[in-house]
């Protein structure tokens, strides 16, 4: 789960990323923690206990355009 407390630019910009580089179990907190914290949602300070894994980067080529693409939309 991605969120940040600034609009959201930054965890979207961390979701492209991981989904870029071939991490496709990610997401975005719709609304971002200023909705979460709104609608009562829990929060904690407890750090999660996650095995520790080996990530192989995978770049996703056809999620990328080149300035050509963009100017003929």
């Amino acid at each position: 789960m991605a969120y940040d407390d600034r609009g959201g630019a930054a965890a979207a910009r961390l979701w492209w990323l991981l989904r870029y580089f071939g991490h496709a179990e990610v997401a975005l907190l719709d609304g971002g923690i200023a909705q979460w914290i709104a609608e009562g949602r829990p929060l904690t300070q407890d750090l999660p206990r996650v095995a520790p894994s080996v990530f192989v980067p995978r770049p996703r080529s056809e999620m990328l355009v080149d300035k050509t693409s963009v100017n003929q939309l």
